[in-house]
């Protein structure tokens, strides 16, 4: 018996030191200026739904969103301040495995939250091919749904849901953007806020192809400005930038 209790003790202080190493601080890096520094988009442009729930009265219709181009309105909005800050940005093709591990960035080292061992190999690899001393990506993540919507989804969009009674169209934009150092590849900057489904609801009982473009350009617009809020925290904890983004495209 006593055997058994410590046992059980020794789990129990393994993972309070498990978690926290998880949350130590991350290591500062600083690109010297004059860095090459590559940019790939991993989302896709409509809500994704990851793993449905078991609401029996909730609907989800996914909508395509490609008139948002929400990843060349961030890119404009970075290159600006970056080459202001003696940067330059290229535009990169995603990689296969990239886009194979598009949800799964990020993964747990020893002493804190970094990239996943087999994204790490990635990076360092294409970043030595591409010629790039950092790689920016922006990528979707997994978060379950707001406002009595049932399932876990990632990218961005309007999600559509019907439950007992009138239609809404939720804006979506569970996308955060990554900075890693491609030599040793590393995570560099990240907004670690919880990607949310915008409080923003459009009321319309009605087909997706019928909303009205005054209320498709409102919801944009929420959905815009947090994936710019948090492709400006993470650049700012990359040390590339200390002030606000362009946003006016």
């Amino acid at each position: 018996m006593f055997r058994f209790f410590y046992l059980i003790s020794l789990v129990l202080i393994s993972l309070n030191i498990l978690n926290g190493c998880a949350s130590a601080p991350r290591a500062e890096v600083y690109l010297p200026k004059g860095s090459k520094i590559g940019f790939i988009s991993l989302i896709e442009p409509h809500p994704v739904l990851a793993h449905n729930g078991f609401t029996a009265f909730t609907k989800e219709v996914l909508v395509r969103d490609e008139d948002w181009d929400i990843t060349n309105r961030v890119l404009t909005s970075i290159t600006g301040p970056l080459n202001a800050n003696g940067y330059s940005v290229k535009v990169l093709p995603a990689t296969d495995l990239l886009k194979l591990k598009k949800t799964a960035i990020l993964g747990f080292a020893w002493t804190t939250l970094d990239l996943s061992s087999i994204v790490a190999h990635e990076i360092e690899r294409y970043g030595k091919e591409m010629d790039v001393d950092a790689i920016i990506i922006l990528a979707p993540v997994m978060h379950e749904g707001r406002h009595g919507v049932e399932g876990t989804f990632y990218g961005y969009g309007l999600l559509r849901t019907c439950p007992l009674g009138p239609c809404s169209y939720l804006p979506l934009d569970n996308i955060v953007l990554f900075v890693t150092q491609t030599s040793p590849p590393l995570l560099i900057g990240v907004d670690n806020s919880k990607p949310r489904l915008s409080e923003l609801a459009i009321d319309y009982d009605g087909e997706f192809e019928d909303l009205p473009s005054e209320e498709f350009n409102k919801a944009e617009d929420p959905v815009f400005k947090a994936t710019l809020k948090n492709a400006k925290n993470a650049l700012i904890d990359a040390n590339l930038i200390d002030g606000p983004l362009d946003h006016k495209n």
